[in-house]
């Protein structure tokens, strides 16, 4: 009896031994968001932006509203230039409304009003550098490195739950040449 009983519990114990608690490996996790940023491919997000032009630096609030492929960008802030708007698209590039915004060079490709295109096509489309997990102040958030284009790269760090955008930086040359701290994102499919 006592044998069958110990059989019985070794069985119970294997069972509930393979019954993990449903953690998905950093792997998983990577894909999870490509595969959430390829069915919701329509953002619109408010965030904080630095761009590191090598010997100056500008800090902007953006809010931006497509996809991959362009949309409309605004800036919030700072006050002077409050309300500028530009039309982004794979065909014209950047086209700004009766304005020019001269803040200096970045490397081809790379934009600080271009940002979320370029972000939101890396998400769902560029090769896949990294993947990690890690927790900052108890959160649990997921991290993708992208290739983009060239030398240039890009690091996003995503809500473990929501998959949301935390913030982000854009590489390029080893250096961080963009970042975005995101204040509030909503998708559509």
């Amino acid at each position: 009896m006592r044998r069958y009983f110990s059989l019985a519990l070794m069985i119970t114990m294997c069972f509930f031994a393979g019954c993990s608690t449903g953690e998905k490996s950093a792997d998983e996790r990577v894909l999870d968001v490509r595969a959430f940023y390829i069915a919701n491919d329509t953002i619109t997000a408010e965030f904080s932006l630095e761009a590191d032009l090598g010997g100056k630096v500008y800090e902007f609030v953006l809010r931006y509203a497509g996809n991959a492929d362009g949309g409309t960008v605004e800036v919030l802030e700072p006050e002077n230039i409050k309300g500028i708007k530009a039309e982004i698209s794979d065909q014209s590039g950047i086209v700004f409304e009766d304005v020019e915004l001269g803040i200096g060079l970045l490397p081809a490709d790379i934009s600080p009003v271009g940002v979320m295109p370029l972000l939101m096509n890396a998400w769902a489309a560029r090769p896949i550098k990294t993947g990690y997990s890690e927790e900052i102040d108890g959160e649990k958030l997921v991290i993708m490195e992208t290739e983009l284009s060239g030398e240039n790269s890009q690091k996003t760090w995503f809500s473990g739950k929501s998959l949301m955008p935390v913030y982000a930086e854009v590489y390029s040359g080893g250096r961080t040449v963009l970042k975005c701290w995101f204040r509030s994102v909503e998708l559509g499919g």
